[in-house]
């Protein structure tokens, strides 16, 4: 009898330690399966008619029956447009990005600025925006070759409803006689949300060499320096004082025969997380000003 029972025992102790990996895998496997269907709120459902949709062919009758009515979305103008790739989905997203792209003789910009828009976003941020692209060329088969590029590059997030391609048709557009302004006031946004990529201009093959100050390589030419308080014992040449180092404006500190155990301090009124920290010394004008040897240290207190 007692071999029995501690048969059993071994026997419920197997079970045990095969139950727990078990349980482990599958909850694996259902945050897994979760985080799936979270991807963009698309419900396998609406995955499966998302790839069937996810390309409508200019020349497809079921295309045409579907989206030839669609009108009155803005609800202030009536415009009429068709899907080229993706569908809409029912819930919606909290920001619409907007993209317009004709055919260009010399380059075009359009794939590698919808990649930057996805690849800079993070997964809660694409969870609520979608990208609309408005091909308003009146050439179909440049359309049609193009539609089927996004999709190769795309198709992941057109499944997911996270873009959308359209097109309307030239027979559709209204007159563009008069004023062409849909407001009184023109609305222009500083600083800007978007840099301008294109170096050859769609008018003329004209070329432009655009840079917005807010999207320089070197960011650390726009300084965000925190709020905080400076301390020094060089001596200060002028009115070129220790607080002009840290300004956002075009000035500087002239200190005089800095030595061996002199300092410049930055006090930040809160804690601040410091990421990176660009120092520079010297001028055009003054190439003999400047650091020679210097030591930099960070902490707290």
């Amino acid at each position: 009898m007692r071999l029995a029972l501690k048969y059993l025992d071994k026997m419920r102790c197997f079970r045990k330690r095969s139950t727990i990996p078990f349980l482990v895998a599958l909850i694996t496997f259902l945050l897994f399966v979760n985080l799936y269907i979270e991807d963009g709120y698309v419900l396998q459902e609406d995955k499966r008619q998302l790839r069937e949709t996810s390309m409508h062919p200019l020349n497809s009758e079921r295309y045409v029956h579907t989206f030839k009515d669609i009108t009155n979305f803005s609800g202030t103008i009536n415009v009429t447009y068709r899907y080229l790739a993706g569908t809409p989905l029912p819930r919606k997203k909290y920001l619409t990005i907007g993209l317009s792209s004709v055919k260009r003789k010399r380059g075009n910009y359009l794939l590698e600025t919808i990649k930057s828009i996805f690849d800079q976003s993070s997964y809660e941020e694409l969870k609520e925006i979608v990208v609309v692209v408005h091909l308003a060329d009146f050439d179909l088969a440049w359309c049609e070759s193009l539609v089927q590029e996004i999709s190769r590059k795309f198709g992941h997030h057109i499944i997911a409803g996270r873009l959308l391609v359209i097109h309307a048709p030239e027979e559709y557009y209204p007159s563009l006689d008069g004023g062409l302004l849909a407001q009184k006031d023109a609305i222009r946004f500083k600083p800007s949300l978007f840099q301008h990529m294109g170096y050859y201009s769609s008018y003329k093959g004209a070329e432009n060499k655009l840079k917005d100050d807010d999207f320089e390589e070197d960011s650390f030419d726009i300084p965000d320096n925190p709020p905080a308080s400076l301390y020094t014992n060089i001596n200060v040449f002028e009115s070129y004082d220790a607080a002009k180092a840290y300004s956002s404006v075009d000035e500087y500190f002239w200190g005089k025969s800095p030595s061996t155990g002199d300092f410049y301090i930055i006090v930040f009124n809160k804690a601040t997380k410091i990421s990176k920290m660009k120092i520079i010394t010297g001028t055009d004008d003054r190439q003999n000003d400047f650091c020679i040897m210097e030591l930099w240290r960070w902490g707290r207190n």
